[in-house]
């Protein structure tokens, strides 16, 4: 999986695939599958993949695509032989991604490197200076930081996309006055 996922796209990939399974588990648990099931399940796979891309499983992902042609092309078999697999390789990602939050709260986090790095951050973005920027950014992203924090450094990377400095000014000037 992808290291350093943003937030949004970890929370949005586990309600999708929580939806997904619902739906696939609840179609699978009647045991024959119908055409209109197989064409539910068709788009399911297909829902899912871009997700699976974006966070790094590109098995699965390529798996997802394999269940989305048989399903499309209604062959039952061997969508029953393969669903139930992926639906546990599915359900393995959201446990691992959910618990990998759950530690992200136990974190302690270094308060004073964390409010120097984003004070060097805040002097590179006086000085338009990109890489001292990333530099911290990266520093910051080798060591344990709280949700918040994680949560700035993506708003920071997010104005960066666009070079707007003084928005990054601003929002570490008012974060560093806490």
């Amino acid at each position: 999986m992808k290291a350093n996922l943003s937030e949004r796209l970890k929370a949005s990939f586990i309600s999708d695939a929580k939806r997904v399974i619902g739906v696939i588990e609840s179609i699978i648990d009647g045991g024959v599958l119908c055409a209109q099931e197989l064409k539910v399940l068709a788009s399911q796979a297909h829902g899912v993949k871009p997700g699976l891309f974006n966070i790094g499983n590109n098995e699965l992902a390529k798996s997802a695509d394999t269940l989305e042609a048989a399903a499309r092309a209604q062959d039952a078999e061997f969508v029953k032989q393969e669903i139930y697999g992926f639906v546990e390789s599915l359900k393995k990602i959201v446990a691992e991604l959910e618990r990998a939050d759950m530690l992200k709260l136990q974190v302690v986090e270094d308060t004073a490197f964390v409010k120097a790095q984003l004070q060097i951050i805040k002097t590179a973005c006086e000085d338009f200076d990109v890489e001292a920027a990333q530099a911290a950014i990266d520093r910051l992203r080798e060591v344990p930081c709280l949700v918040e924090t994680l949560e700035l450094l993506r708003q920071i990377e997010d104005l960066m996309l666009t070079s707007d400095f003084d928005a990054m000014e601003e929002l570490l000037s008012a974060h560093l006055h806490q």
